[in-house]
């Protein structure tokens, strides 16, 4: 599964990376600094990316959002600021809270929910265990 995470703090940027390399076997990872880079990213046929995490990049992630709809491709937003979080939980997309973060968890759990539903999208049968079901 590639996948697009971006951040505009380098610190984060690099943990959700570490995280996903380390936790999920085969994910290839690609990063942007900010939307404008994100966006250049979903665009080109080249990064064919599946599934974007991106933080709140003070707002801009719904410019991320929208473009990641357009093509076809999975959110997930991983943001500290309330109101980012709300609106993308009131959007239904997949979100974690970055001031409630654990260990990485959550946030494997998260992204093997986005993949169940970007393969059940697909056509490709997949099992709903708790993990799956909207928390």
């Amino acid at each position: 599964m590639r996948t697009l995470i971006v951040d505009d703090e380098p610190g984060w940027k690099d943990r959700l990376e570490r995280i996903v390399k380390k936790q999920l076997v085969g994910w290839e990872i690609v990063t942007a600094e900010d939307a404008q880079a994100a966006l250049k990213l979903i665009e080109s046929p080249q990064a064919k990316v599946e599934i974007i995490v991106c933080d709140g990049l003070n707002g801009d992630y719904q410019l991320v959002a929208q473009a990641s709809e357009r093509a076809g491709l999975s959110f997930m937003l991983v943001s500290s600021n309330d109101d980012f979080v709300k609106d993308a939980q009131s959007r239904n997309w997949p979100t974690i809270h970055k001031n409630h973060y654990d260990d990485g968890g959550q946030f494997i759990e998260a992204l093997k929910k986005v993949q169940q539903l970007r393969q059940s999208k697909e056509g490709q049968p997949i099992s709903l265990g708790d993990s799956a079901k909207e928390r």
